[in-house]
């Protein structure tokens, strides 16, 4: 090992110290409450945004931030600069909106959307995910000065473009009220593995 490997060495275990340093202090500001950590720093960047609070539980469903009486249900992503998918599933549950955070590799917020519960059923592409394309009426309208790095859409005054749907899909969403939303995601699943399990042996080649 020659004194090149040697500093490399010491400056990656320097760096680690400094993470553990940093998780512990972010656990006894009350930001870090799981092992999660990219979700829970979404969801205190919303409480702070928001003027929110946490709720209680870790487990508390349907819900993350309670806002001025606002049940917020808080979806967060770190993704890389390279990854096309841009897309979040809405999970079930009581809430009245859903705000997703968008996180670069460095937890910086890069995009952020509130949409509330009662016009999911009108933005999603399929059942249960909602995609950031879709949403560019829905930029959050707050933003607190210490996240300078959020990138708020222009609100558009039209109507958000439909997504496309299938028949089926858009069928079932009609049936559904949006207090069942959550049911929606295992539709969806259900439809998956029924199209797999009935493809064609030219389809499967």
């Amino acid at each position: 090992m020659d004194a090149a490997d040697t500093d490399k060495i010491a400056k990656v275990v320097g760096a680690i110290d400094q993470l553990s340093a940093g998780i512990e202090s972010l656990k006894a500001l009350g930001v870090i409450r799981s092992r999660k950590a990219f979700a829970d720093f979404a969801e205190w960047v919303v409480a702070q945004i928001f003027g929110g609070e946490l709720a209680p539980c870790k487990v508390q469903p349907g819900w993350d931030v309670l806002a001025h009486g606002e049940r917020l249900q808080v979806r967060s992503h770190s993704k890389a600069a390279d990854n096309p998918n841009r897309w979040s599933t809405v999970k079930g549950g009581d809430f009245d909106s859903v705000v997703i955070v968008v996180l670069n590799e460095s937890l910086r917020v890069t995009e952020l959307y509130k949409v509330p519960a009662g016009k999911l059923l009108s933005v999603q592409f399929i059942p249960g995910r909602l995609r950031w394309d879709d949403l560019a009426g829905f930029p959050a309208s707050a933003v607190h000065a210490a996240f300078p790095h959020i990138k708020i859409l222009p609100a558009s005054s039209a109507a958000p473009a439909q997504p496309s749907v299938s028949p089926h899909a858009r069928v079932r969403a009609r049936n559904l009220r949006s207090s069942e939303f959550g049911h929606l995601v295992e539709f969806s699943r259900h439809r998956r593995s029924f199209r797999s399990s009935t493809k064609s042996p030219r389809e499967v080649s």
